[in-house]
This record gives structure tokens, sequence and C-alpha cells, in this order.
């Protein structure tokens, strides 16, 4: 996946990490008749990391659009301030 730019992707990306949880919850309740143990754990790991990874971009975007906010909410104070005083 690449960079979360908007809220639609970051959505998108919610139902990912839902999808792959569930995903993970199956491999998780599949036996050596259904799965190879190895090819389970190698699923099982990759699942993982695939949360992990979005997640971290999920985190990434809410930062960055906290401080955006954050920065606008400063913006326009500044500029009543400066209205105020005039």
């Amino acid at each position: 996946m690449s960079k979360i730019e908007n809220d639609h992707q970051l959505e998108i990306s919610r139902d990912w990490v839902e999808r792959f949880m569930r995903v993970l919850e199956r491999y998780k309740t599949l036996d050596e008749t259904e799965i190879h143990p190895d090819i389970r754990e190698m699923c099982v790991d990759s699942t993982r990391f695939l949360i992990e990874k979005i997640e971290r971009e999920i985190e990434e975007y809410l930062a960055q659009k906290a401080a955006e906010t954050a920065v606008g909410q400063t913006q326009i104070q500044s500029v009543s301030a400066r209205a105020e005083n005039s």
C-alpha cells in the first residue's frame, strides 16, 4: 500500500485491517489436515505484517491530519487576534 492521502482512503484502509484480522483468525483455526503448519505460520506472519503496515499508515495519516488541524487553528487564532487589535 502507499501512503494514505484522504479520509476515503482512511476508511478503505480501516476496512482492510478488519478483513485481514478475520483472515488471521481463520488461519489460526486451520488444522494440519487443511494446511501444512509451516505454510500456516507463513500466512499468519505475512497477514500480521500487512495489518501492522496498514495500522502504521493509518497512524501517520491521523497524526498528519491532527498537525494540519492544529496549524489551521493557530493561524485562525492569529488572524482573529490581529483583527481585534486593529
